[in-house]
C-alpha cells in the first residue's frame, strides 16, 4: 500500500512494475477507457486482458474483461465474424 492505494506485484510478471488493485466501481470505466475509446481499437478479449493486466488487478479479470468485450455493441455490430459474405460479383460477357 502506498499514499492509500493498494499495489500487487505479480509473481507471474516478468516485470517488477506494479499493477493497481482496482476497486469494483473503477473497472468499467477502466473497461471503457482501455476498450471502448476512440484510441482503444476495440480490441478481441485477450488483447485487451494483456493491455489492461499490465497495470491493473481485480479478482475475477479475466472473465469480467471477457464478458464485457463479447457484450460490447460495437464489437457484435461491425467485426467480421457479423458481416454477411459479399455477394458473388457479375462479370458483363460481350456477345
Amino acid at each position: 500500500m502506498n499514499h492509500g492505494v493498494l499495489y500487487r506485484y505479480s509473481p507471474d510478471s516478468e516485470s517488477e512494475e506494479a499493477q493497481l488493485v482496482v476497486p469494483a466501481q473503477e473497472r468499467e470505466q477502466i473497461l471503457r477507457d482501455h476498450h471502448d475509446a476512440p484510441t482503444a481499437g476495440h480490441y478481441g478479449a485477450e488483447d485487451a486482458f494483456n493491455r489492461i493486466s499490465n497495470r491493473y488487478y481485480w479478482t475475477g479479470m479475466r472473465k469480467f474483461i471477457t464478458d464485457y468485450v463479447k457484450n460490447c455493441p460495437e464489437c457484435n455490430r461491425f467485426k467480421a465474424r457479423n458481416q454477411k459474405p459479399a455477394g458473388l460479383l457479375q462479370t458483363p460477357v460481350s456477345s
